[in-house]
Order: C-alpha cells, then sequence, then structure tokens
C-alpha cells in the first residue's frame, strides 16, 4: 500500500493488537479500514515478560493442557518458544495483508500486557483491539486486556469482534451521560454520512437535555432513528443488546465517562453487543 505524500499531513497513527488469533484477525481488517490511505498501521505483538522472569526460579514448572504433566521451564527453551511463536505472528499478519494488498508496520513488544502497551501510545492515535483473543475458545466474550485498555487509554478504542451484523450495518450511538454528548454526536454523524447509512441514536435516563438532543436531530441532514432505554439497567443493557441486533448495527459508540463502561455490568454487556463498539474520551 503507497504512503501518503509527504508534503500532506497524515492523521495519526492507527495501532492494532495482533496476536494471530481469529479476534485479532478482525481487528486487522477493521484497522486496515479505519486508516485508509491517510494514516498508518501500527500491529503490536505483546511478549509477556513475566513468563520470562519467572523461568529464573528453580521450581517454576508448567502443566500441559493435553497430558496435564509438569515441565520445568528452561530460560533457553522459553526464549526459542518465543521466538517460533513470533514468527508465527507475523507470518499470519503478513498473509493477511497480501490478500488485502494493504501494508502495515510489525512492532514486537517485551513488557507487561496492559501497562506496556499504554506507555506506547499517544493520545491522538486509535487503538483497535480484538474483544477476546484464544480465551474465546473457553467461552469468554470479552478479554481483561481489552475492557482495561477501553477504559483507561485517553483516546479511542475500537473493540472488535469476529462474528459481524448482516448487511451493510448501520452506525448507532449510546448518549447515557452529558459530558460527552456533542463529541459523540458530531462522530456518529459524520461516520453515519460517509457511510451513507441512517443513524441510530440510543438514549438512556438522564443522558441529556432531552429537549436539545431533539433539536439536534431535527436541525441534522442525516436520518436519524431515537430510541429512548428503559430507566431499569437491567433492562436497560438487554434492550441496547436487542436493537442493536435488530437494527443490523456494524458500530456503536459510547463515551469513556459513561454510565455502561464504568458499571460493573460492562463486561458481560459488551461481550453481548454486536459489531464493532468504539469508546471515544
Amino acid at each position: 500500500m503507497p504512503w501518503p505524500d509527504p508534503a500532506i499531513p497524515r492523521r495519526p497513527d492507527v495501532v492494532l493488537l495482533f496476536d494471530a488469533s481469529p479476534a485479532s484477525q478482525a481487528a486487522l481488517e477493521a484497522a486496515l479500514v479505519r486508516a485508509g490511505d491517510q494514516s498508518r498501521v501500527r500491529a503490536l505483538y505483546i511478549e509477556e515478560h513475566d513468563w520470562l522472569c519467572s523461568a529464573r526460579y528453580a521450581f517454576a514448572a508448567e502443566v500441559s493442557a493435553l497430558s496435564g504433566a509438569l515441565h520445568k521451564y528452561d530460560l533457553p527453551g522459553l526464549e526459542q518458544r518465543l521466538a517460533r511463536r513470533r514468527q508465527r505472528v507475523h507470518r499470519s499478519l503478513r498473509t493477511a495483508l497480501e490478500a488485502t494488498r494493504s501494508d502495515c508496520l510489525f512492532e514486537v513488544v517485551r513488557g507487561r500486557g496492559i501497562e506496556q502497551v499504554l506507555a506506547l501510545l499517544a493520545s491522538e492515535e486509535v487503538l483497535v483491539v480484538g474483544r477476546v483473543g484464544y480465551t474465546a475458545s473457553v467461552g469468554r466474550g470479552l478479554g481483561s486486556m481489552a475492557l482495561a485498555l477501553a477504559r483507561r487509554f485517553d483516546g479511542e478504542v475500537m473493540l472488535t469482534a469476529v462474528q459481524k451484523p448482516s448487511g451493510a450495518g448501520r452506525v448507532a450511538v449510546l448518549i447515557d451521560t452529558p459530558e460527552a454528548v456533542s463529541t459523540l454526536l458530531a462522530s456518529a454523524a459524520d461516520r453515519a454520512h460517509r457511510r451513507d447509512s441512517r443513524l441510530l441514536v440510543l438514549l438512556a435516563p438522564k443522558g441529556v437535555d432531552e429537549p436539545a438532543l431533539l433539536a439536534w436531530i431535527a436541525d441534522s441532514p442525516l436520518s436519524i432513528d431515537l430510541v429512548r432505554l428503559p430507566s431499569h439497567a437491567a433492562d436497560s443493557g438487554s434492550s441496547l443488546v436487542w436493537v442493536l441486533a435488530a437494527a443490523s448495527v456494524s458500530e456503536l459508540l459510547l463515551s469513556r465517562r459513561g454510565r455502561l463502561l464504568g458499571s460493573d455490568a460492562a463486561s458481560l454487556l459488551l461481550a453481548r453487543l454486536p459489531g464493532t463498539v468504539s469508546v471515544l474520551p
């Protein structure tokens, strides 16, 4: 993929967490679309530093998932395993990019997961993360790292899912806090305009001054549908999932300062939401 003309200011990087899992493959596709031809895509592969540190202890061992047998940690052996895994991940990335005729940087970082990723990011960048990695095989719908990054990163985080809604997909925005209404509506309107789709506005109780929102909808050139969510938290969450699925929503925008992301039920609810969930500051 040709890089933009140096004379043309490039948009901030789109940063992707990639480990070759099905979710990260879907995240790669979303990252390339988001970057377009004006942003660079950086694929980060994180190697856990703690795994190597534990190999220095004489008593350290691991249990085989297949046989249940104990295997002692061996530092040189672990380094070789990490190198082979690193090569497999890089090869998987190259194969995926060949199919799309695109390109991106591949960076290997050794550190402590979340803290290491946050240290590498700038607030103006967009972070794209698969909702769940290889733990999807044991029934998890949202990884702890994905949720932590969505809550802690200062910039935008896109949480992608492997399964996509049928059809072209609509854009939806959740208004559940008055603090971020203008940013959310502007971003949602822009994406709906670029996709030439209707905008679905989901209004939670006490999410915004409703007369002002209705006036904005009336003045907007977009085709907009407004849905008021129930006041009870459990009913509101169930309604949110149902409405998004019924409307074939491909992307939901919400605020990091909103009630949903800060709630105790965030991990369960986000795991159930269809399409991509984009968390904005």
